[in-house]
């Protein structure tokens, strides 16, 4: 009969990423067999809020904003969303997805 036992590694960080290889070895009756596996660990982690909000440029009907993109996360941000909303009661919150 065959045996299969399961190890799981738990709370790694961004700074643990990369190439990790495993081996297990084991003994019957005089023999040693052994096992070798090379595993790629990718750590996802979400990015940073932006810093550094400015409004540029103001009209009567538009905006510019400005922002610090800072800490990308775990890969390449491909977009934002904006949400606002008037400052008169009962204006609903809006979003306007931004693309990078």
């Amino acid at each position: 009969d065959a045996i299969s036992l399961d190890y799981t590694v738990v709370g790694i960080t961004g700074d643990q990423a990369g190439e990790y290889t495993c081996s297990v070895a084991v003994e019957l009756e005089g023999s040693l067999a052994n096992q070798t596996n090379t595993v790629t660990v990718i750590v996802y982690s979400p990015p940073d809020p932006p810093t550094g909000i400015m409004v540029l440029e103001s009209t009567e009907d538009s905006i510019s904003l400005s922002w610090t993109i800072g800490f990308e996360g775990s890969s390449e941000l491909t977009g934002a969303v904006v949400r606002y909303q008037a400052e008169y009661p009962g204006d609903p919150l809006r979003e306007l997805v931004v693309d990078t």
